[in-house]
């Protein structure tokens, strides 16, 4: 029996949430489309150009300014519309609106938005299933051999 529904924690307190039928779902998934989108192309820019946030240096950061910018300005903006999205994916969440807007703090937001992204985007059970049926392999290092 696969699960239904699963909890969050705003505020110090815990929500249980149901996880969203597929049409719910298509349409909270269809408001963070743009924003997403938008932070993956910027961050897909980097490692395009064989960078990665974390190995950055001085001659980078300076070439990278513009678009380093616009990534910070995008995670801003991706961030203080995270309350909202949350908010937006469950009655009763918004149901306690004022408490949560009130007491839960970013950290917890981050984490509840990582969890209903996770049961409505599947993508870990369809790697599952390909893997089980042979489609993708596992992942393993590859040697050479002289």
């Amino acid at each position: 029996m696969s699960q239904t529904k699963f909890t969050v924690i705003l505020g110090e307190r815990e929500y249980e949430l149901k996880i969203l039928p597929s049409r719910k779902a298509s349409g909270w998934r269809k408001s963070l489309k743009t924003p997403l989108l938008r932070i993956v192309g910027l961050l897909a820019q980097l490692s395009k150009d064989g960078l990665s946030l974390s190995n950055l240096n001085d001659s980078d950061v300076g070439e990278l300014a513009p678009l380093l910018a616009t990534i910070i300005e995008d995670v801003h903006e991706a961030l203080e519309l995270l309350p909202d999205t949350v908010l937006a994916y469950s009655q009763v969440l918004r149901n306690d609106q004022e408490y949560i807007d009130e007491n839960a703090i970013d950290e917890e937001f981050l984490a509840a938005f990582v969890e209903m992204v996770k049961y409505s985007y599947p993508f870990g059970m369809l790697m599952n299933q390909a893997r089980r049926v042979g489609v993708l392999g596992k992942r393993s290092k590859q040697t050479s051999q002289s």
